[in-house]
């Protein structure tokens, strides 16, 4: 998987920007949509495992709207 995300993204810098060759270049937080993604995305989902999904969401998003603030 490392090998792969290394490939999409080249490291060198061309012409002065970076070169993205996938849909990593359009997401601003490509690890914390992968959680989400694998939270929600579960053939079948008990109580406790809704309850940890919708946490984490909550926690993920709030730390998106903390972390944009203090790049600002």
């Amino acid at each position: 998987m490392l090998a792969l995300t290394s490939r999409l993204v080249k490291h060198f810098l061309l012409f002065g920007s970076l070169k993205i060759l996938s849909a990593i270049g359009y997401i601003r937080h490509p690890i914390m949509l992968g959680t989400i993604i694998g939270l929600w995305a579960t053939p079948s989902m008990s109580v406790g495992h809704l309850m940890l999904a919708i946490g984490f969401t909550i926690y993920i998003f709030i730390g998106i709207r903390f972390e944009e603030r203090d790049i600002v």
